[in-house]
C-alpha cells in the first residue's frame, strides 16, 4: 500500500515559497484543522489552491486524505520562531526532497542541478523552472547551503533591465 501512496507521489511543488508561508501563517494564529481542505483557502485564488494542495501532499505536509501531519502541525509550531521554524523547514525539505540533498548543493553547476531535479521530479519548462526556484527558495530559507551559480541571477533579470535602463536614462540627462 505504501508502494502505491509513492505511485501516486504528486509534482514537486511549483507555487511560489511565499504561498506556502501565506497558508501556514493563519494556522498558527489560530489551530491546525483535522482536514485540510480549499475551503481553508478562500484567500489564495483557485488555480493556486490545487497547486498548494499538490505541494501539501508532495511535502508530506497532508497525507493522500487531506489529513494533517505531524510535520505540518511541527512548522506551524515553529513558524515565527527563526531557529526552530530553519530546523523544522530543513527536516520537511530533507524528507521531501531526498534526491536533491545527495548532490553537493553548495557546489554544484546549474545544469547538473537541474538534470538531477528533473530526472528525480518530472516536469518540463517553466513548471521545472518554479518547482526549482520553489526548492532553492525554500532551502534558502532553511539554512542549506546552495551554490552560488544556483541563485546568482534568481528573478533579477526584470530588475536588471529596470536598472540598466535607468542607468541609460539618467546618464543622457
Amino acid at each position: 500500500m505504501a508502494e502505491d501512496n509513492e505511485a501516486k507521489r504528486p509534482a514537486a511543488p511549483y507555487i511560489a515559497f511565499s504561498t506556502l508561508k501565506t497558508f501556514i501563517a493563519p494556522l498558527k494564529q489560530h489551530i491546525v484543522p483535522t482536514r485540510i481542505e480549499r475551503s481553508l483557502l478562500s484567500n489564495i485564488s483557485g488555480t493556486v489552491q490545487g497547486q498548494l494542495m499538490t505541494a501539501l501532499r508532495f511535502l508530506r505536509l497532508i497525507d493522500f486524505e487531506d489529513r494533517p501531519t505531524d510535520n505540518l502541525k511541527a512548522l506551524v509550531g515553529d513558524f515565527g520562531k527563526e531557529t526552530e521554524w530553519k530546523d523544522t523547514l530543513k527536516i520537511v525539505l530533507e524528507n521531501a526532497y531526498p534526491e536533491m540533498f545527495r548532490l553537493p548543493l553548495e557546489s554544484i553547476s546549474p545544469q547538473e542541478f537541474n538534470d538531477a531535479f528533473k530526472a528525480a521530479y518530472p516536469c518540463e519548462g517553466g513548471t521545472l523552472r518554479k518547482s526549482v526556484t520553489f526548492f532553492i527558495n525554500a532551502a534558502r530559507e532553511a539554512g542549506v547551503g546552495i551554490s552560488p551559480f544556483l541563485t546568482k541571477g534568481a528573478k533579477p533579470s526584470l530588475a536588471c533591465r529596470r536598472g540598466s535602463n535607468l542607468s541609460r536614462s539618467n546618464s543622457s540627462r
